[in-house]
């Protein structure tokens, strides 16, 4: 079976037991534990998920370890489903991985699955997960990056690069997000960088603003509902507090051509 309708029927009982889902060892029972099985991690053999694992040799432990050919490749901490899910002690658990050569933490409340990247000798830890998985609402996309962590083909090497693009991802799709709803002036600079020949006025920004916003529509909305076509905008005013257009000119290094076929198929 296919790992996007195992997340299927698993997604169907968490919809039928959330509610009773109200303590720790519940919800691995019945949400936990069935999503390691789905990626290739034998909840009944001690040698794939190992209950209760040392860290480090020390007293502390993690409530599983899952492992591959004999070595942990991900250290997990668990809470109940109907808790919100929190990791204040994701700093500690991804230095004691980063010490153990493990390449993957993950705290769940088998709702949500935050998995986060251990990236060696990074002076701080990461702001956030790498791969934020809801089982009641993920995308195609994140399950193929799921895909990569199934055990039968993860490889430490190939999973840090999939977790580093797709926080990589995740961030300028963000970023294009929040520039869509209110194009800044570098954004609308820049573009005018890599399209215009000469210096282009301070009108001439401001007209070009809204060509920017109905193309990140475009793009975007394109991923969100491939059935409805955004609506061009009307010309936007300067975001509020924006800097003066002419002192923020910007260059760039993008091909001019890709932006002007973009903007010419408005």
């Amino acid at each position: 079976m296919d790992l996007a309708d195992r997340l299927s029927m698993l997604r169907a009982r968490a919809d039928g037991q959330r509610a009773a889902l109200d303590c720790q060892k519940t919800t691995e029972t019945a949400l936990v534990l069935p999503f390691f099985d789905a990626l290739g991690y034998d909840p009944f053999d001690v040698r794939a998920v190992e209950p209760e694992a040392s860290v480090e040799g020390k007293d502390e432990t993690v409530d599983y370890a899952l492992k591959r050919d004999g070595r942990p490749v991900m250290l997990v901490e668990c809470t109940a489903a109907t808790k919100p899910l929190e990791a204040p002690g994701a700093p500690a658990l991804l230095r004691h991985a980063e010490a153990m050569d493990v390449p993957l933490v993950l705290f769940t409340n088998g709702i949500r699955f935050q998995f986060y990247a251990v990236d060696e000798g990074e002076a701080e830890p990461p702001d956030g997960p790498a791969l934020d998985f809801d089982l009641l609402d993920h995308s195609s996309n994140e399950v193929d990056v799921l895909r990569r962590l199934a055990r039968p083909v993860f490889e430490a090497d190939a999973v840090g690069a999939a977790m580093r693009a797709w926080t990589r991802s995740r961030q300028v799709r963000a970023y294009l997000t929040q520039q869509r709803d209110a194009p800044d002036a570098p954004l609308v600079q820049f573009v005018a960088t890599q399209i215009c020949d000469e210096n282009v006025s301070g009108d001439e920004l401001d007209r070009l603003r809204s060509v920017v916003q109905n193309v990140l529509d475009e793009l975007l909305g394109a991923t969100e509902d491939d059935n409805e076509r955004p609506a061009p905008r009307a010309e936007s005013p300067v975001p509020p507090g924006g800097a003066d257009a002419d002192t923020q000119r910007r260059t760039g290094v993008f091909e001019k051509d890709i932006v002007k076929r973009a903007l010419n198929d408005l």
